[in-house]
């Protein structure tokens, strides 16, 4: 019986050391009755990122003045700084417009910070970097502050800090090129693709691309959602002689490459319709071209008219795409291999490599 008795209360010690090593605060917005409005306390002006905020707080309750809102000019203007309101399934502490500010303070190297969002989620960003995701854990890199600002209306339900031990986890090697081939439908005949999860990139609706238990790693989102089942009104997978991949038929459909990283590098291979795809508000794609990444994120594209994507291929930032030879010498004959580096006699349409480089064969 002592054994026993020893025992649990060591089990009970190492569980008590672990949660004094790993604390996590979640901190409730939803503080409004439902369909009311509700003013925050503003507290003392704090300045972070450049921005003059206010300490958050409602009544006597301070979130342990972990965040700053505002800007200040804006904090009693009708509607222009956050509130805390309920409407529906929209709850928490709400800002209306785009350009509001919030940031957490007083965070420390290898916390992690998760926010969980309403509805509107991809409303909100880190001020320079990428989109809030709704539930996924942002690590602090550094000790400070942690900045946002809205792009358009928000409710954050709440805001989760665990508590880091001073490091950064260690960077996951990177994964080597991946070609991504939408040439899957027999030929002559059209495959309807299976829609996934509904996803928000560029600021339109889209579905995650799915065709059977083929997920395309979740790389890749397209819409609007709204046309998904109408009549030849989003992408489907088709064959037509020398067409094929995923096809759509006319202009204004969406499809986004996500969770890209800065430096990756991204190049399609399209039939034949070449130029009727092209970058949201930016220039038409070309088939066979490498596009480098700028920044984390999402990669949006519009068609302008038919198109048929052959296969997209993302490879990532510090990748070498040069076929090697086992003593590490870039192969410099006439060979032609295929990106898996097996090499091909008689290759067909797509994308290869010769003496190291990518080409384009049509």
């Amino acid at each position: 019986m002592k054994t026993l008795t020893f025992i649990s209360a060591f089990v009970c010690a190492m569980l008590l050391s672990a949660n004094a090593s790993a604390q996590s605060v979640t901190y409730n917005f939803v503080v409004a009755d439902e369909g009311t409005i509700q003013l925050p306390t503003w507290g003392a002006e704090v300045t972070s990122g450049g921005v003059a905020l206010n300490l958050l707080a409602a009544g006597s309750e301070t979130f342990d003045n972990r965040f700053a809102v505002g800007p200040t000019n804006r904090n009693n203007e009708s509607g222009n700084c956050f509130k805390f309101r309920t409407s529906g399934d929209w709850k928490g502490l709400w800002s209306q417009y785009a350009d509001r500010n919030i940031s957490i303070l007083n965070l420390k190297k290898g916390d992690k910070v998760t926010f969980v969002i309403s509805k509107e989620a991809e409303t909100l960003k880190q001020v320079g970097g990428s989109a809030v995701v709704s539930g996924k854990a942002i690590t602090v890199t550094e000790d400070g502050n942690l900045d946002f600002v809205s792009t358009g209306s928000v409710y954050i339900e709440s805001v989760t800090i665990e508590e880091g031990d001073g490091t950064l986890p260690e960077e996951p090697e990177v994964e080597g090129e991946k070609t991504y081939d939408f040439v899957i439908a027999p030929a002559g005949s059209i495959l309807l693709p299976d829609w996934g999860a509904e996803v928000t990139s560029g600021g339109v609706a889209l579905n995650m691309l799915a065709s059977g238990s083929n997920t395309f790693g979740n790389r890749f989102a397209v819409g609007p959602i709204s046309r998904n089942n109408e009549s030849g009104n989003c992408f489907k997978f088709r064959t037509s002689g020398d067409w094929r991949g995923i096809w759509s038929q006319y202009a204004d459909r969406n499809i986004s490459i996500l969770n890209l990283k800065q430096g990756d590098k991204v190049t399609f291979v399209i039939s034949k319709e070449d130029q009727t795809l092209k970058f949201v508000d930016g220039d038409v794609v070309i088939s066979g071209q490498e596009y480098t990444v700028e920044a984390d994120g999402n990669l949006d594209f519009v068609t302008t008219g038919s198109v048929y994507i052959e296969s997209i291929t993302i490879t990532p930032n510090g990748t070498t795409t040069a076929i090697q030879s086992l003593h590490g010498d870039a192969i410099t004959n006439n060979g032609i291999y295929n990106l898996q580096g097996i090499r091909v006699d008689k290759p067909t349409r797509g994308l290869y490599i010769q003496n190291g480089k990518k080409m384009l064969m049509k």
